[in-house]
C-alpha cells in the first residue's frame, strides 16, 4: 500500500491461484469514484428530511449527507414511527419538505407507511429507499405512493441532487 497525500491510496493484493502458466493474464486498475468529487458542496438544500429505516448506519449516513449540504434531518425507526413522527409535526404546523422510507422494515414496512401518508392527505416527496433495484420494485414503490425510488448502497450525490430536485421551493 502506498498513500500520497491530496492523490489517494493504491493497494496492491497477492492471491495464490495456483499454477497459471496456462492462463492468459490480464492487468485490472480498479478506481474509486469518490462522491466528494461531484460537487455535492455546490447544491445547498434548505429542507427539512424525515429519513426513516430500520437501520441505524443507514439513517446515520443518509442524514450525513443532507447536513452536509445544509438539509435538517428528523430520522424514525420504523415506517408506523414515521407516521407518527409527521403526523405531530403537521399539527405543530412544523412542515417537513420530503421523506426517506426504507422499503423493508420491522413494525411497518415502507408500502404500508406510503400508502398511509397519501391516503392521510401527505403531499410531500416520499422516495423510495430499498436495496432493490429492478425496474418492477421501482414501479411497485411508486404504485404504494412513493415520488421516486433510490438503490441502496447510497450514492451521497445522486441522493443530494435528487432532494435537492424534489424541494425546490
Amino acid at each position: 500500500m502506498s498513500s500520497n497525500p491530496g492523490e489517494g491510496i493504491t493497494f496492491s493484493v497477492a492471491v495464490n491461484c495456483g499454477n497459471v502458466a496456462d492462463h492468459e493474464l490480464e492487468a485490472l486498475e480498479l478506481v474509486a469514484a469518490r462522491s466528494a468529487e461531484i460537487s455535492m458542496v455546490e447544491i445547498r438544500l434548505s429542507a427539512t428530511i424525515v429519513v426513516v429505516d430500520d437501520r441505524r448506519d443507514i439513517r446515520f449516513l443518509a442524514q450525513h449527507f443532507i447536513e452536509r449540504a445544509g438539509g435538517t434531518v428528523i430520522t424514525a425507526d420504523n415506517g408506523l414511527e414515521g407516521i407518527e413522527l409527521i403526523a405531530r409535526r403537521h399539527q405543530a404546523s412544523e412542515p417537513i419538505d420530503a421523506v426517506m422510507m426504507d422499503m423493508q422494515m420491522p413494525v411497518m414496512d415502507g408500502y404500508e407507511a406510503a400508502r398511509r401518508l397519501r391516503d392521510s392527505g401527505f403531499t410531500a416527496p416520499i422516495i423510495a429507499l430499498t436495496a432493490n433495484a429492478m425496474s418492477s420494485d421501482r414501479d411497485e414503490c411508486l404504485q404504494a405512493g412513493c415520488t421516486e425510488h433510490i438503490a441502496k448502497p447510497i450514492d451521497g450525490a445522486k441522493l443530494i441532487r435528487l432532494l435537492a430536485k424534489l424541494t425546490e421551493k
